[in-house]
């Protein structure tokens, strides 16, 4: 009985060898999918800008690290940059290619944002629009329906004084050589018959008539 337990005992230790010598073998799973090594991090949010490691797991970044990662794949980004995607608030990418252009200026949101809305904007599109609509179907409160198109005429009386305030900026900043102008043509063209438009260091005249 003694030696058998003692074979069992052996065996079992044997055994215990294995699976430990197999664990250490084993190779260690990378930690992170992704890790962007060594690059000069820059992040405006927090102001950080300092040389660290980045890991991504799922295509997100998930630490920033100053000690180095263990990824599955690892780009060297020495002497580059590693920043978040840039935002361009006013571009005129509006097709693939120019976009695929702008992806290598590091731009990874594109808006237009030239004219803003309306401070009656919500209402004009999702409101009033949709009672014009319900005026052709409905019989029931006409006057109150037709009371809120009366409203929204007036709205669009007020914005196209406004068009002429932005004019009259604009003759004002042309009289200045253009410092601080932007704008378009399609902001004023409601309210205007004809504009010279002076070419600075020319002599002639460009005229654009409605």
């Amino acid at each position: 009985m003694k030696t058998r337990h003692s074979v069992l005992l052996t065996a079992a230790a044997v055994s215990c060898s294995l699976i430990t010598l197999n664990i250490a073998g084993a190779e260690a799973v990378p930690e992170y999918d992704l890790v962007i090594a060594n690059g000069r991090v820059i992040d405006p949010e927090s102001a950080l800008d300092a040389t660290r490691h980045v890991g991504i797991v799922d295509g997100k970044v998930v630490v920033v690290s100053e000690e180095p990662l263990d990824g599955a794949e690892e780009v060297d980004a020495t002497g580059l940059v590693v920043a978040p995607g840039f935002i361009d608030l006013h571009s005129h990418a509006l097709n693939t290619s120019s976009a695929w252009m702008q992806a290598f200026d590091g731009v990874t949101t594109t808006l237009e944002l030239e004219r803003g809305v309306t401070e009656k904007a919500p209402d004009m599109d999702h409101d009033i629009r949709t009672r014009v609509v319900a005026l052709e179907h409905s019989t029931a409160d006409k006057e109150r329906r037709l009371s809120e198109l009366e409203a929204w005429k007036a709205q669009q009386e007020i914005e196209s004084a406004r068009y002429d305030e932005k004019w009259n900026a604009m003759e004002a900043r042309i009289d200045t050589r253009f410092s601080g102008l932007e704008t378009s043509v399609g902001d004023i063209k409601k309210t205007l018959s004809h504009i010279n438009w002076p070419i600075i260091g020319a002599s002639s005249l460009v005229s654009w008539h409605s």
